[in-house]
């Protein structure tokens, strides 16, 4: 599991699949419908609780880009070139929002570190998180001809509940 850390459980269920002539748009609309599909057959609903919240898989799942995210939650604009141009200006917000990095930090790993810090907890309902930096998923060729990658995380639910899958697309 590459990037394992405190915040995800190792001992997961995986899903595996696959399908041909698809983008990772067409992969989120297949596991949204199959997690819906689940639901029901298994819970007889597509709304149960979790602990203290109850999760709804009959809405559409959010879709956000984890700039996106970032900007919603945070107020910060990574993608805005005025506000963050490089990675000198990201380790300064990072700073001003005593947001700790390592020593080898780039804008990707600092957007990263903002998100878990800012939006991670936010993010209750089933939601794809898209357009992970390359920085944090180094074995992906970049997607879209910039330096992003289609990894998408379904976040929902407590600490213990997230991620809920992670899918990876690869052009």
């Amino acid at each position: 599991n590459e990037g394992v850390d405190t915040r995800h459980n190792p001992e997961f269920t995986l899903m595996e699949l696959y399908q041909a002539y698809t983008d990772y748009h067409g992969m989120m609309d297949l596991t949204e419908e199959m997690f819906r599909f689940l639901a029901e057959t298994v819970l007889g609903t597509t709304k149960f609780k979790y602990g203290e919240v109850e999760l709804d898989f009959g809405k559409p799942f959010e879709r956000i880009t984890m700039t996106e995210a970032v900007k919603k939650y945070a107020g910060i604009d990574f993608d805005d070139p005025a506000q963050v141009p490089d990675d000198e200006a990201a380790k300064k917000l990072a700073k001003e929002h005593h947001i700790e990095y390592e020593s080898f930090p780039t804008k990707g790993h600092i957007l990263n570190l903002f998100f878990e810090e800012y939006c991670e907890e936010k993010l209750v309902q089933p939601t794809f998180v898209m357009d992970h930096p390359i920085e944090i998923s180094p074995l992906f060729r970049p997607h879209a001809g910039i330096n992003l990658v289609g990894v998408m995380e379904v976040m929902g639910g407590e600490e213990a509940f997230r991620p809920i899958l992670d899918i990876f697309y690869e052009t």
